[in-house]
């Protein structure tokens, strides 16, 4: 075997030329194998895929520090029971106002939201419709951000709007919301600050 092809095969080219430490004869031995037994490859479901997507990453504790430093009385409770005179419950709903389900159902129940108003003030609750696609729920965002700065006397108390019959997630929702952050009568879920963080002035 020429130096050209025994260099080659140290490449991993085929076989390449060593000596036995014994005899000092040549011996040919296959290149590029490697010893530990080859590992199947793993299938990941859609499931794990987004849950991968979901874990805590870098950016995301950066994000997590501008939440912490958020003003507590701009974080809307998890659970709301009962609000004050002056609370507004922010849901999402559908064009129709078919509160059947989710928060939309109860702020029926709860806060005097109108069978059959898909959007806008109804009660202690204020409906803004995301079953309609992102466009539409982006225009129904920029009229509830133009409500609230006109009523600097009342507090509205944001959902997690869209994120649950809707089916989107908390990162694509959120940033509809980013000119919320100027309005101090405006409280918005934990996580969606988390999103919204690095927008914050601080």
């Amino acid at each position: 075997m020429s130096r050209f092809e025994n260099f080659m095969n140290r490449l991993g080219f085929g076989k390449a030329e060593t000596k036995n430490e014994k005899t000092g004869q040549a011996v040919l031995s296959e290149v590029g194998k490697d010893e530990t037994p080859e590992q199947p490859d793993v299938v990941k479901s859609e499931e794990d895929v987004e849950k991968e997507k979901e874990k805590p990453t870098a950016s995301g504790g950066i994000r997590r520090q501008f939440a912490q430093k958020c003003d507590r009385s701009r974080i809307a409770p998890d659970n709301i029971k009962m609000l004050e005179p002056n609370e507004v419950f922010v849901f999402g709903s559908n064009a129709a106002g078919l509160h059947g389900g989710g928060a939309a159902a109860y702020a029926m129940r709860r806060f005097g939201a109108v069978w059959g108003q898909g959007e806008g003030l109804q009660g202690q609750s204020y409906a803004i419709p995301t079953m309609e696609g992102v466009e539409r729920m982006k225009a129904a965002v920029g009229r509830f951000i133009q409500f609230a700065d006109q009523h600097p006397d009342q507090r509205f108390l944001v959902t997690r709007i869209g994120c649950g019959i809707a089916g989107y997630r908390v990162r694509d929702v959120a940033p509809l919301f980013k000119d919320c952050i100027r309005l101090e009568n405006v409280a918005l879920p934990s996580d969606f600050w988390e999103v919204l963080g690095p927008n914050l002035d601080m």
